[in-house]
């Protein structure tokens, strides 16, 4: 390693992560995990050789303690010596001055040697502990980091603070910020998209498919991410695009919308003949294909289908379907049963309500065990219309309203598409559910739907780079 001046800073810096605090003394914010603390140890604690284990820590209830050491064995191997130089020199007092000299000079050529081989301020070097709780609440942390101050070895206990990533703004028509107006991408801010593209903007190793319409391939928005399977096609007489464009129109380009996720591969499924058996052989065709999402907006009939069940059993992706438009409650009727892979998505408004279009009939159908969640569909806010922007279906540069569940399941397709960017190795049912778990919960939802909220895609996001 590249001989490097002793930066203080760099030791304090990575403390703050875990909300670094003088010694002896913390504050506690509102935004920490409830069941974790941050240990700062004291320098001479942190140069001992000592594992620490929940034994260290079992009466305060550790279930789990993690050292967050940066330095590799390497590095130790370079910095240990000068630790037990400085013991040596401590000790050296009754030595004769020639070995108090030898001592001294040792203790230099050591630390000589660390300081050309690794990045550590040896003054201010500190280990950090995380110790996860068996008890999950705000006042458990607070009195467990009461009692580790009360241990000399411990320099400070703080609470594991909840950082928030920096938001990303994009530079699309359609998609500033703030969004509060009708005219622009409301659901950008509705589910916390800036946040969520600080982490990941998507990846093109990443397929959506999309089930019943055409996509139009040549949209400024879409070009060179589009594809059809062999029974799709790449032209939109229905609402295909629309869908493509939420979920990965792409974005900071200057141009019109941001869809969720922007570098992900799209392709038309089971276009034209809108039947059963056409979505059915769809979701084979995918399967053989090896998509990893896809989702399908349609209504038809209510009553389950063996064939399209089947298919969507045997599917190895996540599919995610639209719940429907008709202010029905589909637990009296669902239209699939609970399978592990499949995410059936309601509209929500831009006010977090379940979403209407111009009259109760027409409203986002519900179910306390059949509809996940809900996700921005559109509707009537104060008898005024807002529905979502996107691309346009006829026209490769003009943009379009839409609405209805068969905006809303886009919505969550999206977010999946960035979990799977940022973590290949999610199942289907890890991704369905993380997606349900990371909701923000909506009062007017919490009985309608399985999670009672609305989609959060930094949430799900975030959990889904740790899982």
């Amino acid at each position: 390693m590249k001989n490097t001046k002793k930066i203080i800073s760099t030791i304090l810096a990575f403390c703050m992560l875990f909300s670094f605090s003088p010694a002896k003394s913390f504050a506690a914010g509102k935004g920490f995990e409830d069941n974790s603390v941050a240990v700062v140890l004291t320098i001479a604690a942190s140069r001992e050789n000592r594992t620490f284990t929940v034994k260290d820590f079992e009466d305060v209830g550790a279930v789990y303690v993690k050292d967050i050491d940066w330095l590799s064995d390497e590095e130790k191997a370079f910095v240990q010596p000068v630790w037990e130089a400085e013991k040596n020199i401590s000790t050296s007092f009754s030595e004769t001055e020639q070995v108090q000299y030898e001592i001294r000079n040792a203790y230099f050529q050591a630390r000589a040697n660390a300081e050309a081989n690794t990045m550590v301020n040896f003054d201010e070097y500190r280990r950090v502990l995380l110790i996860r709780l068996n008890l999950n609440c705000r006042q458990n942390v607070l009195s467990v980091m009461r009692q580790l101050q009360r241990r000399e070895y411990i320099y400070t206990a703080t609470p594991n603070n909840v950082l928030e990533p920096f938001r990303v703004i994009v530079n699309d028509p359609y998609s500033r910020l703030p969004c509060a107006d009708a005219n622009y991408q409301w659901a950008v801010q509705n589910i916390s998209l800036p946040q969520a593209w600080a982490i990941s903007t998507g990846s093109c190793a990443v397929r959506v498919g999309i089930i019943g319409h055409g996509i139009r391939a040549t949209h400024e928005e879409l070009t060179g991410r589009v594809r059809a399977l062999s029974c799709g096609r790449l032209t939109d007489t229905g609402w295909g695009t629309a869908q493509a464009g939420i979920i990965g129109a792409m974005g900071n380009n200057g141009l019109g919308i941001a869809g969720i996720a922007w570098n992900v591969q799209l392709y038309s499924v089971a276009a034209g003949l809108a039947t059963i058996a056409n979505h059915a052989a769809g979701v084979n065709n995918a399967r053989q294909a090896g998509l990893d999402i896809l989702t399908r907006s349609f209504a038809g009939g209510h009553a389950r289908d063996a064939a399209l069940v089947t298919a969507v059993r045997n599917y190895t992706g996540i599919f995610i379907n639209a719940a429907g438009n008709f202010n029905r409650n589909t637990d009296l009727d669902p239209k699939f049963p609970n399978l592990t892979n499949v995410i059936i998505v309601g509209a929500s408004d831009m006010d977090n309500g379940r979403s209407v279009w111009g009259g109760p009939e027409t409203s986002s159908c519900f179910g306390r065990n059949s509809v996940h969640l809900f996700a921005p569909g559109g509707g009537d806010v104060n008898g005024v219309r807002r529905d979502v922007r996107t691309s346009h279906h006829t026209n490769d540069r003009s943009y379009v309203f839409y609405n209805g569940t068969s905006s809303a399941a886009p919505h969550v397709a999206g977010v999946a598409a960035l979990m799977l960017s940022v973590n290949p190795s999610l199942t289907p049912l890890q991704v369905r559910n993380i997606i349900i778990n990371n909701v923000d919960p909506i009062f007017e939802l919490a009985i309608i739907s399985v999670s009672g909220g609305r989609l959060n895609a930094y949430k799900a996001v975030r959990t889904a780079a740790t899982a």
